[in-house]
């Protein structure tokens, strides 16, 4: 049996979370309290937390193209771990990823690898690929090792700090060719040169485009690859229409409030990746 503080617990909890309720409390003098928004954030993220513990209670990759991969932990860098275990982050990507994982490179960079995401599930995928991870942040760097060793591709993937353009064609020059994945938080644009382009007319690769944090990013890579490759631009989905367009059926009549956060990405709006497809594969 409920003492009166569970009870109130749960009440709390549910008007919380309802959306009418929060809404007259966010038009009330009850917003002006201490506390009321810091105690909405504590229990959705709560809330969210144990639906992933129920939903993903491994820690493994529910859908999509890096099904399977395990993680060790509810945690992740630079970016939002939930819709990875759910199988929906960046799903505006699966299309083209799919397509490269069929394709078997033989190469694999990846340009911003955070705690391993993608350098793990290309190799995990890629069984015959050797994959590139590259990091600034050393914590980051370990986590994806960390990461590799998990999943049983440790032999698979070389992880390395900073990347430059001038090591980037090095590379590129005593590799087969394949994929890059690049997103480096507004460096693509000095990443990717004219230079270093002039090298990468075999390589496929998607570009997450900082438009936000150096104006003009997409425009100006569109420009430099437009000779060398096919070029097409997909849009980020805005986290309301995630929330809403979500196919994934474990969410579906789950509370607004807890499934957009289990959705979220956090992305700013009129972000975009680049698909660039070589012409000499046309």
């Amino acid at each position: 049996m409920l003492s009166l503080r569970g009870l109130f617990q749960r009440l709390l909890t549910k008007v919380m979370l309802n959306d009418l309720c929060w809404r007259l409390i966010i038009w009330s003098p009850l917003s002006t309290m201490r506390g009321v928004l810091s105690k909405r954030k504590e229990i959705l993220h709560t809330s969210a937390q144990n639906w992933i513990e129920k939903y993903c209670p491994e820690y493994k990759v529910k859908s999509g193209p890096f099904f399977g991969m395990e993680y060790h932990s509810i945690s992740s860098f630079n970016s939002v771990l939930y819709p990875k275990l759910i199988g929906c982050y960046e799903s505006e990507l699966y299309a083209v990823v799919n397509q490269l994982i069929e394709m078997e490179p033989a190469t694999v960079i990846n340009i911003g690898c955070a705690e391993g995401y993608y350098a793990v599930g290309f190799a995990r995928s890629c069984p015959t690929s050797t994959v590139y991870a590259f990091d600034i942040d050393v914590a980051a760097q370990e986590a994806c090792r960390s990461l590799a060793l998990q999943n049983g591709v440790s032999r698979q993937i070389i992880v390395a700090g900073e990347m430059n353009p001038a090591a980037l064609v090095e590379l590129v020059r005593r590799v087969p060719a394949g994929v890059i994945i690049s997103d480096c938080e507004g460096y693509e644009r000095k990443m990717f040169n004219e230079e270093v382009v002039s090298h990468l007319v075999d390589w496929y690769l998607i570009i997450e485009a900082h438009d936000f944090l150096v104006p003009h990013t997409s425009e100006n890579l569109k420009a430099i690859f437009l000779k060398t490759h096919s070029i097409v631009e997909i849009k980020a989905i805005s986290d309301s229409d995630r929330m809403y367009n979500s196919s994934i059926k474990e969410l579906q009549g789950l509370n607004a409030a807890i499934k957009k956060r289990l959705v979220t990405e956090d992305r700013p709006d009129g972000m975009l990746w680049l698909y660039l497809k070589p012409k000499t594969q046309n």
